[in-house]
């Protein structure tokens, strides 16, 4: 898998390939590695990767007709710049237009671009989608961002504590999901946890054994989190025997009620992370 590379001026790095328009490795000055990738991943026609940041797009998970998490994660976007920028930024960006095969999937003319920068301990990764036809469009997605965690026992997710939110995991998500009141306490982790909050404002501090991540969104009203745990980790032929204690998923997203983008018209949704 051929990779796009670039360097703060700090010593913060970068590197994302045109599978996906995806973000495989966000490294801090300090030279730790702040996400997961797992190294079984073998992106393919079809096949997203396994960790990093899965742009899903334009349907979140299978809540629609399209396939899983929409169809952009395994196409092959253009990459448009890679380098530093004018501010010492490390700059990689990536852009994907409507074809023939996406519109056989959905007959909707966009353009996708997204654009990853890093210095210091902050990650920021901005979304744009562009209506390029002459009808309105809607969608919903997420940046299915892998945070890599040392121990997931003591992972703890804190800032959502008084968000509902809709639980998917185990045999709730054969019924749609169950809808649940904010329950006032940090989210901890070792079973199977599958959470859409709506309505998210504020930020969400992910403490991951190497330091806490404090994650914001700006265009995404929701979050989601995500840890597949004991059973369906094993289950996933991409990730090693008990990789699945080594990430969770703190997802900047768009759930519950699809953004509409007027014809002609742009969106765009940032996450951003620093390490504090």
């Amino acid at each position: 898998m051929e990779r796009n590379h670039a360097r703060a001026s700090d010593g913060a790095v970068l590197a994302a390939c045109c599978h996906g328009g995806h973000l495989l490795s966000w490294q801090t000055p300090d030279g730790r590695e702040r996400l997961f990738l797992s190294p079984l991943s073998q992106p393919a026609p079809g096949v997203a990767i396994r960790g990093g940041v899965p742009v899903c797009f334009p349907q979140f998970s299978g809540f629609g007709p399209l396939p899983k998490h929409g169809f952009v994660r395994d196409r092959i976007w253009q990459c448009t710049a890679a380098g530093t920028a004018a501010d010492g930024r490390a700059r990689l960006t990536y852009a994907l237009e409507a074809d023939a095969a996406t519109r056989a999937l959905w007959p909707q003319a966009f353009r996708c671009e997204l654009e990853l920068l890093a210095a210091g301990d902050t990650l920021a990764v901005t979304l744009a989608v562009h209506n390029t036809g002459e009808a309105p469009l809607s969608f919903t997605g997420a940046l299915h961002t892998y945070f890599a965690v040392t121990d997931l026992e003591a992972a703890r997710v804190s800032g959502l504590e008084a968000h509902p939110y809709r639980d998917h995991a185990g045999a709730a998500a054969a019924g749609g999901g169950i809808d649940h009141s904010p329950d006032g306490a940090p989210l901890c982790f070792g079973a199977e946890v599958d959470r859409v909050y709506t309505g998210v404002r504020g930020a969400i501090r992910l403490a991951t054994g190497a330091g806490t991540l404090q994650i914001e969104a700006d265009g995404f009203p929701d979050a989601v989190i995500w840890n597949p745990g004991p059973e369906k980790g094993a289950a996933l032929a991409d990730l090693e025997a008990g990789a699945w204690r080594r990430y969770v998923c703190v997802e900047a997203a768009i759930v519950r009620t699809p953004v509409s983008v007027a014809a002609g018209a742009l969106w765009r949704g940032t996450q951003r992370v620093r390490v504090i």
